[in-house]
């Protein structure tokens, strides 16, 4: 073996082997997002967000990881060994991180409800104080006819007070038979 040297291959065994660090941790990484979609079936905009936070943080991982295993040198084993490492993880430690992930996402939302409760209480009793408080007003001055309306036999048509929209019919629409 001409030009291979124990520090050499010591050397590319430590690159491999830090692509595949690089790759469990971005592998752990896509199971706790998965658990934290589990957890909170975002929709829309929120959608959008996390996936843009996850990419952002998948990236960040990815380059620091290649910068100190391989001093940012994109080879073909460096992608193997991530891809590799990626997939262990998910497929050894993707059954026990998901739940436990989607887990911690539901309790850190109720331990944020149960924080809550104090305030939502104090809230509605503020909404029910000032409920009350606008009960107690007078109520609006409801409109009157005029005395001489009242001596009158006056329909509800003719009352300039009541505003009787004219009824407006429903023009069915109808298919054409086919026929000419």
């Amino acid at each position: 073996m001409t030009g291979t040297t124990p520090g050499f291959v010591a050397l590319s065994a430590g690159r491999v082997a830090g692509a595949a660090l690089v790759g469990m941790a971005v592998g752990l990484w896509v199971e706790i997002y998965r658990g934290h979609l589990r957890a909170l079936r975002p929709r829309g905009a929120a959608l959008v967000a996390l996936d843009l936070l996850f990419w952002v943080v998948a990236t960040g991982v990815v380059a620091f990881g290649l910068y100190y295993a391989n001093w940012l040198d994109v080879r073909l084993y460096a992608v193997a060994a991530m891809a590799a490492g990626a997939l262990w993880a998910s497929w050894l430690a993707g059954p026990v991180v998901r739940p436990a992930s989607a887990a911690a996402t539901r309790g850190v939302i109720w331990s944020a409800h149960v924080a809550g409760a104090p305030w939502r209480a104090a809230a509605r009793t503020l909404a029910s104080m000032a409920g009350a408080w606008r009960a107690r007003r007078p109520p609006r001055p409801v409109p009157v006819a005029p005395i001489d309306a009242i001596d009158t036999q006056i329909t509800v048509a003719d009352d300039p007070l009541v505003a009787v929209a004219p009824r407006r019919r429903r023009r069915r629409h109808r298919w054409p038979t086919g026929g000419w």
